[in-house]
C-alpha cells in the first residue's frame, strides 16, 4: 500500500504529476505489475472532517465533544454522498491543465 498525503496550504493537485505513473508504469518504463488503483475513502475524508472540526472549533481537541457524533455523522454523509468532496475539489483548482 501506498498513500500519498498533503497538508495545509498545499492541496492533492501537487501529487497529481505521479499519478500517471503508478497508474501505468508501463506507459513509462516501470512493470505493469506495479501500477495502483487511485481510490477516493471514505474514510479518509472522515478523517479529513474530524481533523479540521478539530483544529477550527473551541473543542480543546475533542470534536465530538463540542459538536456531538450525530452531527459530524451528518456532516460526513452530506459531503460523501452528495459528492460535495469532489466537486468542491474541482471548484478551487479548476478543470485539470488550467
Amino acid at each position: 500500500m501506498l498513500v500519498l498525503t498533503h497538508g495545509w496550504p498545499s492541496s492533492y493537485a501537487e501529487l497529481l504529476k505521479v499519478v500517471p505513473l503508478l497508474t501505468d508504469p508501463g506507459a513509462h518504463g516501470g512493470d505493469e505489475r506495479d501500477s495502483f488503483d487511485v481510490v477516493d475513502s471514505p474514510v479518509g475524508l472522515a478523517a479529513w472532517i474530524v481533523d479540521r472540526f478539530r483544529a477550527w472549533s473551541d473543542c480543546d481537541g475533542d470534536a465530538e465533544r463540542r459538536l456531538g457524533k450525530d452531527e459530524l455523522l451528518t456532516q460526513i454523509t452530506v459531503y460523501w454522498a452528495t459528492g460535495l468532496d469532489r466537486r468542491s475539489h474541482v471548484h478551487r483548482c479548476g478543470p485539470a491543465g488550467t
